[in-house]
Protein backbone atom coordinates (compact mmCIF):
# COMPACT_ATOMS: atom_id res chain seq x y z
CA UNK A 1 0.00 0.00 0.00
CA UNK A 2 1.18 3.52 -1.05
CA UNK A 3 0.51 6.88 0.83
CA UNK A 4 2.14 8.76 -1.39
CA UNK A 5 -1.44 10.28 -2.89
CA UNK A 6 -1.71 11.45 1.04
CA UNK A 7 1.61 13.18 1.30
CA UNK A 8 1.51 14.94 -1.51
CA UNK A 9 -2.11 16.22 0.01
CA UNK A 10 -0.57 17.10 3.30
CA UNK A 11 3.09 18.78 1.30
CA UNK A 12 0.94 20.38 -0.64
CA UNK A 13 -1.06 22.19 1.97
CA UNK A 14 1.81 22.65 3.86
CA UNK A 15 3.55 24.88 0.99
CA UNK A 16 0.75 27.29 1.38
CA UNK A 17 1.04 30.40 3.47
CA UNK A 18 -2.21 30.03 5.58
CA UNK A 19 -2.70 26.41 6.78
CA UNK A 20 -5.66 24.92 5.35
CA UNK A 21 -5.81 21.53 4.65
CA UNK A 22 -8.11 19.54 1.71
CA UNK A 23 -9.31 17.71 4.39
CA UNK A 24 -12.42 15.86 2.28
CA UNK A 25 -9.59 15.38 -0.27
CA UNK A 26 -7.64 13.37 2.45
CA UNK A 27 -10.46 11.73 3.96
CA UNK A 28 -11.16 10.32 0.51
CA UNK A 29 -7.85 8.73 0.37
CA UNK A 30 -7.63 7.08 3.47
CA UNK A 31 -11.18 5.57 3.60
CA UNK A 32 -10.45 4.36 -0.30
CA UNK A 33 -6.88 2.46 0.86
CA UNK A 34 -8.64 1.17 4.17
CA UNK A 35 -11.20 0.12 2.24
CA UNK A 36 -9.65 -1.93 -0.16
CA UNK A 37 -6.91 -3.81 2.50
CA UNK A 38 -10.48 -4.53 4.60
CA UNK A 39 -11.96 -6.13 1.16
CA UNK A 40 -8.77 -8.09 0.61
CA UNK A 41 -8.46 -9.42 4.44
CA UNK A 42 -12.39 -10.50 4.11
CA UNK A 43 -12.26 -12.14 1.64
CA UNK A 44 -9.46 -14.05 2.23
CA UNK A 45 -10.31 -14.65 5.95
CA UNK A 46 -13.68 -16.21 4.93
CA UNK A 47 -11.51 -18.81 1.79
CA UNK A 48 -9.65 -20.01 5.40
CA UNK A 49 -12.51 -20.61 7.18
CA UNK A 50 -14.77 -21.72 4.46
CA UNK A 51 -11.66 -24.48 3.37
CA UNK A 52 -11.38 -25.30 6.85
CA UNK A 53 -15.27 -26.29 7.65
CA UNK A 54 -14.95 -28.71 4.45
CA UNK A 55 -12.24 -30.00 6.04
CA UNK A 56 -13.99 -30.87 9.24
CA UNK A 57 -16.45 -32.52 7.79
CA UNK A 58 -14.36 -34.64 5.43
CA UNK A 59 -12.12 -35.72 8.66
CA UNK A 60 -15.07 -36.23 10.58
CA UNK A 61 -16.29 -38.36 7.72
CA UNK A 62 -12.84 -40.63 7.53
CA UNK A 63 -12.92 -40.99 10.88
CA UNK A 64 -16.41 -42.02 11.45
CA UNK A 65 -15.68 -44.39 8.18
CA UNK A 66 -12.48 -46.18 9.69
CA UNK A 67 -15.17 -46.81 13.09
CA UNK A 68 -17.28 -49.10 11.03
CA UNK A 69 -14.82 -50.65 9.29
CA UNK A 70 -13.10 -51.73 12.25
CA UNK A 71 -16.01 -53.01 13.68
CA UNK A 72 -17.29 -50.27 15.58
CA UNK A 73 -13.96 -49.42 17.44
CA UNK A 74 -11.94 -46.57 17.23
CA UNK A 75 -8.81 -47.00 15.91
CA UNK A 76 -5.49 -44.96 16.17
CA UNK A 77 -6.13 -44.18 12.06
CA UNK A 78 -9.62 -42.87 13.07
CA UNK A 79 -8.61 -41.13 15.72
CA UNK A 80 -5.77 -39.00 13.42
CA UNK A 81 -8.55 -37.79 11.63
CA UNK A 82 -10.77 -36.77 14.56
CA UNK A 83 -7.39 -34.94 15.88
CA UNK A 84 -7.23 -33.27 12.92
CA UNK A 85 -10.68 -32.55 12.25
CA UNK A 86 -10.89 -30.77 15.70
CA UNK A 87 -7.85 -28.65 14.72
CA UNK A 88 -9.33 -27.34 11.25
CA UNK A 89 -12.44 -26.45 13.58
CA UNK A 90 -10.13 -24.63 16.18
CA UNK A 91 -8.31 -22.54 13.32
CA UNK A 92 -12.09 -21.97 11.45
CA UNK A 93 -13.03 -20.48 15.19
CA UNK A 94 -9.79 -18.59 16.02
CA UNK A 95 -10.11 -16.56 12.70
CA UNK A 96 -13.86 -15.62 12.96
CA UNK A 97 -13.06 -14.36 16.70
CA UNK A 98 -10.54 -12.60 15.47
CA UNK A 99 -12.18 -10.85 12.71
CA UNK A 100 -15.30 -10.19 15.54
CA UNK A 101 -12.65 -8.80 18.12
CA UNK A 102 -11.01 -6.69 15.34
CA UNK A 103 -14.80 -5.21 14.52
CA UNK A 104 -15.59 -4.33 17.89
CA UNK A 105 -12.44 -2.49 18.03
CA UNK A 106 -12.54 -0.33 14.80
CA UNK A 107 -16.09 0.94 16.36
CA UNK A 108 -14.28 2.32 18.69
CA UNK A 109 -12.85 5.20 16.56
CA UNK A 110 -14.71 8.07 15.34
CA UNK A 111 -15.05 8.19 11.51
CA UNK A 112 -12.67 10.98 10.82
CA UNK A 113 -9.65 11.25 9.26
CA UNK A 114 -7.74 10.58 12.52
CA UNK A 115 -10.18 7.55 13.38
CA UNK A 116 -10.00 5.85 10.14
CA UNK A 117 -6.62 6.15 10.04
CA UNK A 118 -6.32 4.16 13.70
CA UNK A 119 -8.81 1.87 11.98
CA UNK A 120 -7.02 0.88 9.29
CA UNK A 121 -3.78 1.03 12.26
CA UNK A 122 -5.45 -1.24 14.02
CA UNK A 123 -6.72 -3.89 11.22
CA UNK A 124 -2.20 -3.83 10.42
CA UNK A 125 -1.19 -4.52 13.30
CA UNK A 126 -3.66 -7.59 13.67
CA UNK A 127 -2.68 -9.26 10.67
CA UNK A 128 0.66 -8.90 11.68
CA UNK A 129 0.31 -10.56 14.91
CA UNK A 130 -1.78 -13.16 13.10
CA UNK A 131 1.02 -13.66 10.37
CA UNK A 132 3.74 -13.67 13.31
CA UNK A 133 1.77 -16.25 15.52
CA UNK A 134 0.60 -18.28 12.25
CA UNK A 135 2.63 -21.32 13.55
CA UNK A 136 0.89 -21.51 16.77
CA UNK A 137 -2.66 -21.06 15.78
CA UNK A 138 -2.97 -22.59 12.45
CA UNK A 139 0.04 -24.63 11.63
CA UNK A 140 0.75 -26.38 15.34
CA UNK A 141 -2.50 -27.68 15.76
CA UNK A 142 -2.88 -29.60 12.88
CA UNK A 143 0.60 -31.42 13.28
CA UNK A 144 -0.47 -33.74 16.43
CA UNK A 145 -3.29 -35.36 13.57
CA UNK A 146 -0.77 -35.28 11.23
CA UNK A 147 2.16 -37.05 12.25
CA UNK A 148 0.12 -39.89 14.31
CA UNK A 149 -1.37 -40.54 10.70
CA UNK A 150 2.15 -40.52 9.32
CA UNK A 151 2.81 -43.02 12.47
CA UNK A 152 0.24 -45.44 12.10
CA UNK A 153 0.32 -46.09 7.85
CA UNK A 154 4.02 -45.95 7.40
CA UNK A 155 5.55 -49.30 6.69
CA UNK A 156 8.45 -48.55 7.81
CA UNK A 157 10.99 -46.52 9.88
CA UNK A 158 12.15 -45.00 6.42
CA UNK A 159 9.31 -44.24 4.69
CA UNK A 160 8.01 -42.56 8.49
CA UNK A 161 10.73 -39.93 8.44
CA UNK A 162 10.60 -39.43 4.81
CA UNK A 163 7.16 -38.60 5.01
CA UNK A 164 7.55 -36.51 8.23
CA UNK A 165 11.05 -35.04 7.23
CA UNK A 166 8.35 -33.27 3.86
CA UNK A 167 5.44 -32.17 6.16
CA UNK A 168 7.90 -30.24 8.31
CA UNK A 169 9.75 -28.82 5.78
CA UNK A 170 6.17 -27.73 4.49
CA UNK A 171 5.12 -25.88 7.40
CA UNK A 172 8.70 -24.50 8.13
CA UNK A 173 8.46 -23.09 4.65
CA UNK A 174 4.67 -21.42 4.88
CA UNK A 175 5.59 -20.31 8.38
CA UNK A 176 8.44 -18.37 7.09
CA UNK A 177 6.75 -16.73 3.83
CA UNK A 178 3.77 -15.83 6.44
CA UNK A 179 6.68 -14.03 8.53
CA UNK A 180 8.43 -12.83 5.24
CA UNK A 181 4.97 -11.18 4.07
CA UNK A 182 4.38 -9.59 7.80
CA UNK A 183 8.08 -7.97 7.58
CA UNK A 184 8.24 -7.37 4.39
CA UNK A 185 4.91 -5.73 2.85
CA UNK A 186 2.66 -4.82 6.40
CA UNK A 187 5.41 -3.46 8.27
CA UNK A 188 6.38 -0.62 6.45
CA UNK A 189 2.80 0.01 5.75
CA UNK A 190 1.96 0.53 9.09
CA UNK A 191 4.59 2.79 9.97
CA UNK A 192 3.30 4.83 7.18
CA UNK A 193 -0.04 5.20 8.73
CA UNK A 194 1.73 5.73 12.41
CA UNK A 195 3.34 8.26 10.12
CA UNK A 196 0.49 10.05 9.21
CA UNK A 197 -1.34 9.83 12.40
CA UNK A 198 1.59 11.73 14.19
CA UNK A 199 1.92 14.35 11.85
CA UNK A 200 -1.70 14.63 12.20
CA UNK A 201 -1.34 14.95 15.63
CA UNK A 202 1.14 17.81 15.58
CA UNK A 203 -1.12 20.04 13.59
CA UNK A 204 1.19 19.58 10.58
CA UNK A 205 4.69 19.49 11.51
CA UNK A 206 6.00 16.40 10.04
CA UNK A 207 7.81 14.19 12.05
CA UNK A 208 10.23 12.58 9.73
CA UNK A 209 11.34 13.77 6.22
CA UNK A 210 10.23 10.26 4.09
CA UNK A 211 8.12 7.87 5.32
CA UNK A 212 11.00 4.69 7.18
CA UNK A 213 11.24 1.77 4.77
CA UNK A 214 12.24 -1.24 7.45
CA UNK A 215 13.99 -3.54 6.41
CA UNK A 216 12.22 -7.30 7.43
CA UNK A 217 13.60 -8.39 10.67
CA UNK A 218 15.63 -11.29 10.02
CA UNK A 219 16.75 -12.35 13.01
CA UNK A 220 13.61 -11.80 14.54
CA UNK A 221 12.18 -14.58 11.54
CA UNK A 222 14.84 -16.93 12.22
CA UNK A 223 13.94 -17.16 15.91
CA UNK A 224 10.14 -17.68 15.18
CA UNK A 225 10.84 -20.30 12.50
CA UNK A 226 13.02 -22.32 15.02
CA UNK A 227 11.45 -22.44 17.64
CA UNK A 228 8.33 -23.67 15.64
CA UNK A 229 10.40 -26.60 14.12
CA UNK A 230 11.48 -27.58 17.58
CA UNK A 231 8.32 -28.07 19.02
CA UNK A 232 7.32 -30.12 15.53
CA UNK A 233 10.33 -32.10 15.69
CA UNK A 234 8.82 -32.88 19.83
CA UNK A 235 5.78 -33.92 18.66
CA UNK A 236 7.55 -36.49 15.40
CA UNK A 237 9.43 -37.95 18.13
CA UNK A 238 6.39 -38.82 20.16
CA UNK A 239 5.03 -39.84 16.69
CA UNK A 240 8.20 -42.20 16.32
CA UNK A 241 7.36 -43.84 19.51
CA UNK A 242 3.83 -44.58 18.96
CA UNK A 243 5.14 -45.76 15.23
CA UNK A 244 7.85 -48.15 17.27
CA UNK A 245 5.01 -49.31 19.72
CA UNK A 246 2.84 -50.59 17.60
CA UNK A 247 3.54 -54.16 16.52
CA UNK A 248 0.43 -54.42 13.57
CA UNK A 249 0.07 -51.02 12.36
CA UNK A 250 -3.25 -49.61 11.70
CA UNK A 251 -4.97 -50.41 8.37
CA UNK A 252 -3.97 -52.88 11.14
CA UNK A 253 -1.07 -51.30 13.12
CA UNK A 254 -3.82 -52.09 16.13
CA UNK A 255 -6.62 -53.93 14.98
CA UNK A 256 -9.79 -53.48 16.41
CA UNK A 257 -12.16 -56.45 17.34
CA UNK A 258 -14.10 -57.26 14.80
CA UNK A 259 -11.99 -55.78 11.97
CA UNK A 260 -10.54 -57.83 9.36
CA UNK A 261 -7.18 -57.27 7.20
CA UNK A 262 -9.15 -56.78 4.16
CA UNK A 263 -11.42 -53.94 3.82
CA UNK A 264 -12.30 -50.91 1.96
CA UNK A 265 -9.55 -48.89 2.19
CA UNK A 266 -7.13 -51.48 1.24
CA UNK A 267 -5.02 -54.85 2.65
CA UNK A 268 -3.10 -54.88 5.52
CA UNK A 269 0.52 -55.36 5.18
CA UNK A 270 0.60 -58.64 7.63
CA UNK A 271 1.78 -62.14 7.75
CA UNK A 272 1.50 -65.20 9.98
CA UNK A 273 4.88 -66.09 9.60
CA UNK A 274 8.29 -64.49 9.61
CA UNK A 275 10.24 -65.90 7.02
CA UNK A 276 9.34 -68.24 3.90
CA UNK A 277 11.59 -69.78 1.20
CA UNK A 278 11.21 -72.77 -1.03
CA UNK A 279 12.35 -76.13 -1.41
CA UNK A 280 11.05 -77.24 -4.83
CA UNK A 281 7.32 -76.46 -4.92
CA UNK A 282 7.66 -76.78 -1.23
CA UNK A 283 6.50 -73.76 1.01
CA UNK A 284 8.75 -73.44 4.06
CA UNK A 285 8.06 -71.25 6.68
CA UNK A 286 9.94 -69.72 10.02
CA UNK A 287 7.37 -70.01 13.19
CA UNK A 288 9.35 -68.33 16.15
CA UNK A 289 13.19 -70.13 15.39
CA UNK A 290 11.66 -73.36 13.96
CA UNK A 291 11.30 -73.75 9.99
CA UNK A 292 8.59 -76.22 8.96
CA UNK A 293 6.26 -77.24 5.74
CA UNK A 294 3.61 -74.91 4.89
CA UNK A 295 0.65 -77.40 4.19
CA UNK A 296 -2.29 -74.92 4.08
CA UNK A 297 -3.65 -71.66 5.22
CA UNK A 298 -7.45 -71.80 7.07
CA UNK A 299 -7.41 -74.98 5.44
CA UNK A 300 -6.59 -73.69 1.33
CA UNK A 301 -3.77 -76.04 -0.10
CA UNK A 302 -0.14 -74.29 -0.42
CA UNK A 303 0.12 -75.79 -3.65
CA UNK A 304 -3.47 -73.95 -4.62
CA UNK A 305 -2.66 -70.88 -3.17
CA UNK A 306 0.82 -70.77 -5.40
CA UNK A 307 -1.02 -71.58 -8.32
CA UNK A 308 -3.35 -68.74 -8.23
CA UNK A 309 -0.09 -66.62 -7.35
CA UNK A 310 1.59 -67.81 -10.34
CA UNK A 311 -1.80 -67.05 -12.89
CA UNK A 312 -2.44 -63.73 -10.80
CA UNK A 313 1.03 -62.18 -10.39
CA UNK A 314 3.39 -64.18 -12.51
CA UNK A 315 6.83 -64.13 -11.53
CA UNK A 316 6.74 -62.27 -8.64
CA UNK A 317 3.75 -64.63 -7.31
CA UNK A 318 6.74 -65.64 -4.33
CA UNK A 319 7.15 -62.53 -3.49
CA UNK A 320 3.64 -61.53 -3.07
CA UNK A 321 2.84 -65.05 -1.48
CA UNK A 322 5.45 -63.72 1.24
CA UNK A 323 4.32 -59.56 1.64
CA UNK A 324 0.84 -59.62 0.40
CA UNK A 325 -0.68 -62.40 1.71
CA UNK A 326 -4.25 -60.70 2.63
CA UNK A 327 -4.62 -59.41 -0.77
CA UNK A 328 -3.88 -63.01 -2.18
CA UNK A 329 -6.23 -64.38 -0.38
CA UNK A 330 -9.08 -62.11 -1.01
CA UNK A 331 -8.19 -62.26 -4.70
CA UNK A 332 -8.77 -66.22 -4.44
CA UNK A 333 -12.25 -65.31 -2.33
CA UNK A 334 -10.93 -65.91 1.25
CA UNK A 335 -11.59 -63.00 3.50
CA UNK A 336 -9.06 -64.20 6.11
CA UNK A 337 -9.40 -63.29 9.97
CA UNK A 338 -6.23 -61.51 12.11
CA UNK A 339 -5.70 -65.07 13.08
CA UNK A 340 -5.38 -67.86 10.46
CA UNK A 341 -5.16 -71.35 10.86
CA UNK A 342 -1.86 -73.05 9.53
CA UNK A 343 -1.32 -76.36 8.76
CA UNK A 344 1.99 -77.06 9.16
CA UNK A 345 4.25 -80.59 8.16
CA UNK A 346 5.86 -82.50 11.70
CA UNK A 347 9.09 -84.86 11.33
CA UNK A 348 6.88 -87.97 11.20
CA UNK A 349 5.16 -87.53 8.53
CA UNK A 350 2.17 -86.22 9.86
CA UNK A 351 0.71 -82.44 9.90
CA UNK A 352 -0.58 -80.42 12.88
CA UNK A 353 -2.64 -77.01 12.89
CA UNK A 354 -1.35 -73.99 14.90
CA UNK A 355 -3.91 -70.65 15.05
CA UNK A 356 -1.50 -67.62 14.17
CA UNK A 357 -1.87 -63.93 14.57
CA UNK A 358 -0.70 -62.19 11.26
CA UNK A 359 1.24 -58.99 12.20
CA UNK A 360 3.06 -56.48 10.78
CA UNK A 361 6.09 -57.30 12.23
CA UNK A 362 6.42 -60.61 10.38
CA UNK A 363 5.78 -59.18 7.32
CA UNK A 364 8.24 -56.49 7.47
CA UNK A 365 11.00 -59.94 8.64
CA UNK A 366 9.71 -61.51 5.32
CA UNK A 367 9.87 -58.01 3.18
CA UNK A 368 13.27 -57.21 4.19
CA UNK A 369 14.22 -61.04 3.00
CA UNK A 370 14.53 -59.27 -0.11
CA UNK A 371 11.94 -62.09 -1.67
CA UNK A 372 12.64 -62.44 -5.85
Amino acid sequence: MNFEDLKVIWDTENERPAFTLDEEALSRAVVRRAEKFRRQIFWRDWREIGVALILVVVFLWQGITSIGKAGGEVTLLGWSHFITALACAFVAGFIRISVQRQKAREASHADSIEGNLKKLSSHLSLQIRLLNSVGWWYLLPLLPGGILFIAVTSEDGAEFWGRSLFVLLLFGGILWLNLWVAGRHLLPQLQEVAWLLATLENHGEQVASAVPSPRPETESTVRGISRFLLVALILTGIGWFVFLVLPDGDASLEPAVGSRPVSESGYAKVAPFSGVRWEGDQVIVRLGKDWRRLVSIDGIPTDRIMAFAREEFGDRARKRFGEDLPELLAKMGHDPAWEVMLELATGDGTTESLKTKMTKQNRDLVRDQGIE
